[in-house]
């Protein structure tokens, strides 16, 4: 795994120019529910009306969290992965954003770059859809 991570690495600082840092973030595997609970706290999840976590980066502590049901073999989920790589070199960097919708949007976008190199967009590979990309990538008031 500690492979892979450096070579996303690499691959996102040439895609952004983000320094890559002196070593890599830590990848950590849970269940959905921990993941749930990790993002929206005690609100119930129901994974037949919920949708998945598909990856955390907790900036404090430099862990990338993915589904424990994650594996290295389809390009949808190292995507994921290159995504929380991205958050983490942009912590890592000191890169301020305006809002989170902002950081997303680097992240979604260097993901969609990934992807298309492999004939994907974000859609394709049931990322994330036209309207909930924009919504997810607003910089609104306050947040």
């Amino acid at each position: 795994m500690s492979v892979l991570v450096l070579a996303l690495m690499a691959w996102v600082s040439v895609a952004t120019g983000l320094p890559v840092p002196a070593d890599p973030p830590t990848v950590a595997f849970e269940s959905s529910e921990s993941l749930w609970s990790r993002v929206y706290g005690d609100q119930v999840f129901d994974p037949e009306t919920d949708g998945p976590i598909l990856g955390i980066y907790d900036d404090a502590t430099r862990v990338i969290r993915l589904p424990n049901t994650w594996n290295p073999y389809t390009v949808r989920n190292v995507s994921i992965l290159l995504h929380e790589v991205v958050h983490d070199l942009a912590v890592q960097s000191g890169r301020e954003y305006e809002c989170q919708g902002a950081e997303e949007q680097e992240a979604y976008e260097t993901q969609a770059r990934f992807l298309e190199a492999a004939g994907m967009t974000l859609a394709d590979a049931n990322i994330v859809h036209g309207e909930e990309l924009r919504l997810m990538t607003m910089c609104l008031p306050g947040m």
